[in-house]
């Protein structure tokens, strides 16, 4: 079974002009040093 890691992320958002919080599923193999890339559509 695979372990995610959950992490809370702050950002301001001019659209909504205000600080919003999302949470973020990281992979097991997740690693902060090294850039991932990102599939947003």
């Amino acid at each position: 079974m695979n372990k995610l890691k959950v992490e809370k992320v702050n950002f301001y958002s001019d659209v909504l002009g205000k600080e919003m919080s999302m949470l973020v599923y990281l992979p097991e193999c997740y690693n902060s040093l090294r850039h991932m890339k990102i599939n947003n559509k």
